[in-house]
């Protein structure tokens, strides 16, 4: 083993060797070596490195720029700050190794593949899907698409996630906010806000000690816990909001728009009626036809939509308020101590119940024993 100098280290370089202090690296082959990084080892009085053998320079620890260059050349792939390569061509990346460090940051166009964990203070983007085969603690991830997090989430209370949807075994210590769903089997100690749904029905199912915000649903197996530990479940009612006011939105198109369907019909009407004698007429008025007969088409194309998605949305509304519908829904046991808010509107649980249900209902928060359990 050979000694070096930590004060003759440069940041932004990347080294080509293992870096050991007291019988431990500090650094690792690949690594970029940072002026954080070194900043820390300085506060922490660390003078001195080893490595395996002895260099003539101090440049000779670091990967070569030509020799860098030409690799990224030769494979047409952008260097990550981790030291492994992303070829932009690819459609998925997959990254064999744990993410960790606070001063690194991952980031690709598409879907990533990691290997490993997410930790100590990373960060990694991706504009497409995640898989994270192992688990994420004190790090920060931003998905576009789905994300999946095989290993759960051991938040430390330093991580955040934003993704388009998400699944983990658990959620411990960590917030999230998600754009469409959240399936999981255990919430403790965070702030979950999903747009639309949380479904914590996997495993145990328990959420506890924690603030879910949906934008329609909830579904857990327990909700609480005997100590009265705090949790609260807080139901933005966003969907049915949103399907009443498409319906009117439609509505006001069909209304709005019938009476120009109906005097183009009558042209239609008249075009017919000439027959062979529309080609007797001076062309500028053949044009004006033609242009009012394909105006007709594309509006009575708007108006049967409009119609067909006013339906559907009439069912869907006539059917959720015929089954009872609940925002929340407990498969197993709900706990005192639990708070649950639906459209601004508040219920405090003062007492165990069993397999339960909590829907609004004019201006009030009803409880309803063994309700649908269909989660939708």
């Amino acid at each position: 083993m050979a000694t070096i100098k930590i004060s003759e280290l440069k940041p932004n370089k990347v080294l080509n060797r293992d870096i050991y202090y007291d019988g431990g690296p500090i650094f690792s082959k690949g690594d970029t070596i940072t002026e954080s990084q070194l900043n820390k080892l300085k506060d922490w009085g660390i003078e001195y490195g080893e490595i395996d053998e002895e260099i003539k320079d101090i440049e000779d620890l670091y990967k070569k720029e030509e020799e860098k260059a030409k690799q990224i050349a030769e494979v047409k792939e952008v260097a990550l700050p981790d030291g492994s390569f992303i070829d932009p061509d690819k459609t998925t990346y997959s990254i064999k190794k744990s993410i960790k460090g606070a001063d690194t940051l991952v980031k690709f166009d598409k879907n990533l593949e990691i290997i490993g964990n997410i930790e100590g203070g990373s960060r990694v983007e991706a504009s497409g899907k995640i898989v994270l085969k192992g688990y994420v603690q004190d790090a920060v991830i931003i998905c576009g698409e789905e994300l999946v997090i095989e290993g759960g989430i051991n938040g430390m209370s330093t991580t955040w996630i934003e993704a388009a949807s998400l699944t983990s075994p658990y959620i411990r210590e960590a917030d999230i906010r998600v754009k469409d769903r959240v399936n999981t089997g255990e919430i403790k100690k965070s702030k979950v806000v999903a747009s639309d749904s949380i479904d914590c029905t996997l495993y145990k199912g328990t959420i506890v000690d924690s603030t879910i915000e949906a934008g329609d649903r909830v579904a857990v197996k327990f909700l609480g816990n005997k100590e009265m530990t705090p949790v609260e479940i807080i139901i933005k009612n966003d969907k049915m909001k949103k399907w009443v006011s498409d319906f009117l939105e439609l509505e006001s198109i069909v209304r709005e728009d019938l009476p120009k369907l109906k005097r183009l019909e009558k042209l239609i009407m008249v075009i017919k009626t000439m027959g062979e004698k529309i080609r007797t007429l001076p062309q500028d008025k053949k044009e004006q036809l033609a242009l009012q007969s394909k105006l007709y088409f594309e509006l009575k194309k708007k108006m049967e939509d409009a119609e067909n998605k006013r339906k559907e949305l009439d069912l869907k509304i006539r059917k959720r308020k015929a089954k009872g519908y609940c925002n929340v829904v407990v498969f197993n046991e709900i706990y005192p101590g639990v708070k649950i808010e639906i459209a601004g509107i508040s219920h405090l649980v003062t007492s165990s119940v069993k397999q339960c249900g909590f829907y609004l209902k004019e201006g009030k928060i009803l409880m309803q024993i063994n309700p649908d359990l269909e989660v939708e």
